[in-house]
């Protein structure tokens, strides 16, 4: 009946509680009603009355029995459904969690792990799925399935994903000590990476650059694509940029990688932007302490910038302008003696 078309029909006269009353009975019977919960499950509508019977479809799902596949896409389909009620149950059980986890286990097909990764992005937006997830181990199983080549690229980007989503201050050193930053790194790197995943990497990484070792991940191959946020034509995204290269500026060691990452030019570009102006011209100032910062701030036309901010309403503002300009003096004076150069 269900798979005639009368979905609605089953829902509404409470045959989902009828079927979910059947699994853990005999075992024709269990399978033949995690066959039909299973096509019921394609109507979104059913979804919150299937949700009641999670344990049990955990259960079956986590077991060998015939009934296993029908209960793992039905739980697939309660994940990514839409379905607030599900939704919700589905991301603040321990044993559903722990299940997907699971499946992305490389014991698993590449069509099984992408189908763990998807269920997990659409159920990580709470601090409790949060919390399941890193405890059940998932950090570790997200960045293997986005290093793996053998799982598709789109999976790969939704294990990214998920990762960044993780990635707050109360799980931000387990998720950089597991190669999470290099994941995110490599996915800002990729020529695929689009808006959402910027965004999202780039949000990550400013938590992440808050412990050590993401600090330490950040500064070992991540630098060149944090400069880069700078030019983004989302303007969050270049904040997060600046906030990222303050944080990794602070000590000698710091400043050097960010220098060699070539930041002035994309620095000058922000000086435009009011909101961001009094970090960027002190992020500029830093820099010019490193003499390779000073012949690319002249080319990109800084001093007539550096110039204007002179008479910035904000004492910082001018303070900061006025030491950078100190700072590249030497240099401008030998381009005036030598013009050749």
């Amino acid at each position: 009946i269900s798979e005639a078309g009368s979905k609605p029909e089953i829902v509404s006269a409470d045959g989902v509680a009828g079927l979910l009353s059947m699994l853990g009975g005999e075992a024709a019977g269990e399978l033949e009603s995690a066959r039909a919960i299973c096509s019921l499950s394609e109507f979104t509508g059913s979804h919150a009355a299937l949700a009641t019977g999670l344990d049990s479809l955990v259960r079956l799902a986590d077991a060998s029995s015939a009934s296993r596949d029908f209960a793992i896409t039905t739980l697939h389909r309660l994940a990514g459904g839409g379905d607030a009620f599900a939704q919700a149950a589905m991301a603040s059980s321990e044993a559903a969690i722990a299940l997907l986890v699971k499946q992305l286990g490389s014991s698993s097909t590449s069509v099984s792990r992408a189908q763990a990764v998807s269920s997990l992005l659409r159920l990580c937006g709470s601090a409790e799925s949060k919390g399941l997830i890193v405890s059940s181990g998932g950090v570790a199983a997200l960045v293997a399935v986005a290093h793996a080549d053998s799982v598709p690229a789109a999976a790969r980007r939704e294990a990214a994903l998920v990762i960044a989503s993780l990635s707050t201050t109360l799980h931000h050193a387990v998720i950089a000590s597991t190669g999470g930053v290099e994941v995110l790194i490599n996915a800002l790197s990729a020529p695929s990476c689009d808006a959402e995943m910027t965004s999202a990497a780039a949000v990550a990484l400013r938590e992440l650059v808050a412990c050590d070792a993401g600090r330490s991940s950040l500064l070992s191959m991540g630098v060149p694509s944090c400069v880069k946020l700078l030019s983004d034509p989302n303007s969050e995204v270049r904040l997060n940029g600046l906030d990222l290269l303050d944080a990794l500026v602070t000590d000698a060691a710091g400043l050097a990688c960010v220098c060699d990452a070539s930041p002035a030019v994309p620095l000058l570009g922000m000086l435009t932007e009011v909101n961001a102006l009094p970090q960027t011209i002190s992020l500029l100032h830093t820099i010019s302490s490193v003499n390779v910062t000073h012949r690319p701030i002249i080319d990109a036309g800084g001093v007539p910038l550096l110039l204007l901010l002179l008479s910035h309403e904000l004492p910082a503002v001018h303070e900061h302008a006025l030491a950078t300009l100190a700072a590249i003096t030497s240099l401008l004076q030998s381009m005036v003696v030598s013009p050749s150069d």
